[in-house]
């Protein structure tokens, strides 16, 4: 067959093959090769595509295929985005109605001036209940020349300087307060946790964290000299040693009368605590200084701490601002509110003593210069994230159109976010309680009860977060988000491994990371927003900004830095009352022991601890006279002799540490030996430094 040949053939099966279907498109017909079509005429024409579906492809897709177009959904989001606010409660319907039929009948000026006003009369409230116990200095009826002592819920000064050597030799500085008088205390709310130890403290040889401290005591009745409690020894926390007796209340503190005048005493037992806190510390030994609680004859002007008064009377009056106001009313009302509340009342980062008024201003000065940064802080928060949780869409602000139909779902608000809101602020009073100290493994490790509180809470964060981001990718914008958090923690990663620093995840930071993640308009946002909102003030308000990366010494708070190693306790000699020890080292490298030897050549001295009481402070001459030192120290002697008329064999316990006399500063100093008197039989101290 020819080119010529073959060319006509198809051209004619060409005209044949689109002639028929020229005419079937003309006469509306269909093909015989699709019945179903024939039977139907309406659908002769191809429907329009469905918006936003793809047609499938012509050829079988690969697993590759699936799963790449698995993450493309997932990233891009549905179709059809969808983030609508909650709906408004059916069974609610009248008070969803306030707010519109409140703007209904009132004009813009009207509301302003309302609000106005009922922000003047919440202040004014505020002062009545607040400013006295501020300002206004305690009197007690029939004695207007006594004092009244206000403390904080940890230790006082002024009762006992601190641990260890604190108190110089032979406790002489301490205490402050006379022995022969008795004086009248007052304490704040929340002593019940607020007098817990944060930092490991030897009483004896026992190691002392995560509790309060209060050593003795406990409540009885009223003897002869007055007193309705044992002795508790003198660096017990006054607070907290108050609620274990039962004399100060947890809930509203409280006044109370101390009294020094029960002396030292050999030792001091176990008893149990009133309003659920622990039992007390027991010590098996004499301590040179000790107080009792004492009723008081007299009533005394301003004891109560007016904190939960306070605290309820803001939660009741910002209930209209929730109902009533509008999202930018509401929010920055109640953050502000939020703020003030934890840094006068719940959580005040400084102690208020009204006989000193410039502790009033102090807080006042302190307060204003976190509130003004965090005014900024919440700017932002406002423009990524909150703004949009609280507001409409367009489309269904212009739907609205009856007045008998509420236009928004106040009461999810008030359900929803504002108990969460103030679960947060009362961070102090919620979460603090747990059993979780910080998120460092040591304090992990060591707190009891801290890995199972934070797998748990682990899981449910983890919930939260899928929970909220099908709530982001339902609205569309999963994949602008999911960039900003790969950018973040890439960022917390980082800091992370800087050298010398350890990464802290304070209460601000992690809402600062969550609350962008939150902007959608449904229950569950608010719910996340309003506990991380009330986070994030109340750790700005009562600790600042602190910084994201700390350092390592920063987070001992207190506890032992391990660079100056006490000489370490190996014998003693009975007979002639003799106790040794040697110098020792840290484990390091020939490098690092010569920085250590050249650092350690300035400590020339070595101080001596007598069942925590500093009672040798001299020259290293690697052994010391225990029996001489007994004998000739007349402090130390009389309680010796005090403690043996009622055992035969006492237990002393020995701590020894470094003294640089140069820059009067201590190293740390070793675990308890315990070391049983006239006897002599020395039990060596666990490894370790106090």
């Amino acid at each position: 067959m020819s080119d010529e040949q073959r060319s006509s053939l198809l051209a004619a099966n060409k005209d044949v093959d689109l002639e028929p279907d020229t005419d079937l498109e003309r006469s509306g017909g269909t093909s015989s090769a699709d019945p179903t079509t024939s039977l139907n005429p309406s659908t002769s024409s191809p429907e329009p595509e469905p918006q936003g579906t793809r047609w499938a492809p012509l050829h079988p897709q690969t697993w590759k295929d699936s799963v790449k177009s698995f993450f493309s959904a997932l990233v891009s989001g549905p179709a059809h985005p969808r983030d609508d606010p909650p709906r408004p409660i059916s069974k609610l319907r009248p008070l969803e109605l306030l707010p519109d039929r409140f703007r209904q009948k009132t004009s813009p000026n009207v509301r302003i001036i309302a609000l106005l006003l009922y922000v003047l009369v919440w202040v004014a409230i505020w002062a009545r209940v607040l400013l006295p116990y501020f300002t206004e200095v305690p009197q007690v009826s029939g004695d207007p020349d006594a004092s009244v002592i206000s403390l904080t819920c940890e230790g006082a000064v002024d009762f006992w300087k601190g641990k260890n050597a604190a108190c110089g030799l032979d406790a002489h500085l301490c205490p402050k307060l006379p022995e022969d008088e008795d004086v009248i205390i007052r304490c704040p709310a929340l002593c019940d946790r607020g007098s817990w130890l944060y930092s490991s403290r030897a009483v004896g040889d026992q190691m002392i964290k995560y509790r309060g401290f209060f050593v003795g005591g406990g409540s009885k009745d009223s003897g002869k000299d007055g007193a309705i409690t044992h002795p508790y020894r003198a660096d017990s926390f006054p607070c907290g040693a108050g609620v274990h007796a039962g004399i100060i209340s947890p809930f509203f503190g409280g006044c109370a009368r101390a009294s020094f005048k029960s002396g030292p005493q050999t030792s001091f037992e176990a008893t149990k605590g009133k309003y659920g806190v622990s039992d007390s510390i027991a010590f098996k030994s004499f301590f040179p200084s000790s107080y009792v609680f004492k009723d008081i004859d007299a009533s005394v002007s301003h004891c109560k701490d007016p904190r939960l008064v306070v605290l309820i009377m803001n939660v009741v009056l910002g209930i209209p601002l929730v109902i009533l106001g509008s999202s930018a009313v509401f929010i920055w009302g109640l953050m502000s509110v939020g703020f003030w509340t934890i840094s006068l009342a719940t959580d005040p980062p400084t102690l208020v003593d009204p006989a000193r008024s410039e502790t009033f201003y102090e807080l006042i000065s302190l307060s204003l210069g976190r509130f003004l940064p965090t005014c900024f802080v919440m700017y932002f928060l406002w423009k990524v994230s909150i703004k949009r949780t609280f507001s409409k869409p367009q489309e269904a602000r212009e739907a609205h159109v009856s007045p008998m139909e509420p236009s928004s779902s106040p009461m999810s608000r008030l359900i929803f976010w504002y108990p969460f809101f103030w679960l947060g602020i009362l961070n102090n009073i919620t979460f603090d309680r747990l059993p979780v100290d910080r998120l460092t493994w040591k304090d992990l490790q060591n707190q009891p009860g801290a890995l199972l509180t934070v797998s748990i809470f682990s899981v449910i964060i983890l919930v939260c977060v899928i929970t909220q981001a099908y709530a982001v990718w339902l609205s569309g914008r999963f994949n602008r988000l999911i960039k900003i958090y790969i950018l973040m923690f890439a960022a917390l990663f980082l800091l992370a491994w800087i050298p010398g620093l350890t990464l802290r995840i304070h209460h601000y930071i992690f809402a600062l990371i969550f609350i962008p993640g939150c902007s959608t308009r449904g229950r569950t946002a608010y719910v996340f927003q309003g506990i991380l909102l009330g986070l994030f003030l109340s750790g700005v308000a009562r600790w600042g900004y602190a910084s994201i990366a700390e350092t390592n010494v920063s987070l001992l708070r207190g506890e032992p830095e391990g660079n100056i190693t006490p000489p370490m306790i190996f014998d003693v000699n009975p007979d002639k009352g003799m106790l040794y020890w040697e110098d020792s080292f840290p484990e390091a490298t020939e490098e690092e022991n010569a920085v250590i030897v050249q650092e350690l050549t300035r400590y020339t001295h070595v101080s001596l601890l007598i069942n925590d009481v500093e009672r040798y402070l001299d020259e290293n001459q690697g052994s010391l006279n225990m029996t001489q030192l007994i004998s000739t120290n007349e402090f130390l002697n009389a309680l010796v002799k005090m403690a043996t008329q009622d055992e035969e064999e006492i237990d002393l316990y020995l701590r020894i540490a470094r003294y640089d006399p140069s820059s009067k500063k201590h190293g740390d100093y070793t675990k308890a030996y315990i070391l049983s008197y006239p006897g002599f039989n020395l039990t060596m101290a666990a490894a370790g430094v106090t």
